[in-house]
């Protein structure tokens, strides 16, 4: 669901979706609002009268959240750009950006687009988000919270949470009653460490731990969980990095099929055992 906005500024539409929602259900509070936009309620209340600023970034975050397009989400930064008092801590970048007209195209080439990615999938940073739009795909797909709880081990709170939250993104739509992935791609490159896609990793870790835990015969078959320990030339790690890439991206075509019936998680970690030794002066005496 997108959010229906007139003006392209950020805090000018957080108060427009806030009414239409308070219109279509009165005792949808500022502090749901709050919880919704992942935001402490006194700075989100300070914010729509106008006692505080946004950063790009909140911009961003907000606007992912509110389930704008990333077009949307560019224009709303240039808003703010624009808007923005002399004093505002504002990145360089964007204001010459603003400056260049070149608006759109500028911020989709500098960290804009990436951000809007990493802001999103932030929303989403929980593992069963991932995995209920997978669940949408398999053959005995029901929509009801209940049993998608049931499958994938949570409660039905979190699985109608995630569900709202999935749908309020885009990232999930109704059709005919039924809930359904939607065809939008969610692919997260970044150039540095982001703790929303660290903490994921961390959660299906811990999940793969769980599963070791299964020493049944049937569970053994289901997974495969192979380990090597090996000495490496540091030098080649961008390389291995980027082998490793290329072999996820066939593992995805090879799963492709017309009848899924389940959904895995595929994790293959590359990280170091030892420390590089540190060369100290001698020093004579």
């Amino acid at each position: 669901m997108k959010a229906e906005t007139h003006s392209t500024h950020p805090v000018q539409i957080l108060r427009t979706v806030y009414l239409d929602r308070k219109k279509k259900n009165p005792s949808y509070s500022l502090t749901a609002y709050a919880r919704d936009l992942d935001l402490s309620v006194s700075f989100l209340s300070r914010l729509m009268r106008g006692e505080r600023s946004l950063t790009v970034n909140q911009a961003i975050q907000i606007g992912t959240l509110l389930g704008l397009t990333a077009d949307q989400v560019d224009e709303s930064i240039s808003s703010l750009v624009q808007n923005a008092p002399e004093n505002s801590k504002i990145s360089k970048k964007f204001i010459k950006a603003i400056q260049k007209k070149e608006t759109t195209r500028a911020l989709k080439i500098s960290q804009s687009l990436t951000f809007y990615e990493v802001e999103r999938f932030k929303a989403i940073s929980a593992w069963y988000h991932l995995a209920i739009l997978n669940l949408t795909l398999t053959k005995s797909f029901t929509s009801r919270p209940s049993i998608i709880a049931k499958r994938l081990g949570i409660t039905s709170v979190e699985a109608q949470d995630a569900i709202q939250r999935l749908l309020q993104l885009g990232l999930l739509e109704k059709a005919n009653g039924k809930l359904q992935k939607t065809k939008q791609a969610l692919y997260i490159k970044t150039s540095s460490s982001e703790r929303a896609i660290r903490e994921f990793t961390i959660q299906t870790m811990k999940r793969a731990e769980q599963v070791l835990q299964d020493s049944s015969q049937e569970a053994f078959e289901k997974r495969c969980m192979p380990g090597t320990t090996l000495p490496i030339d540091s030098k080649k790690i961008p390389q291995i990095k980027e082998r490793i890439l290329k072999f996820q991206l066939e593992l995805i075509n090879l799963a492709k099929s017309e009848s899924y019936d389940e959904v895995y998680q595929f994790n293959l970690q590359l990280f170091p055992l030892t420390q590089l030794e540190t060369k100290t002066k001698k020093t004579e005496k």
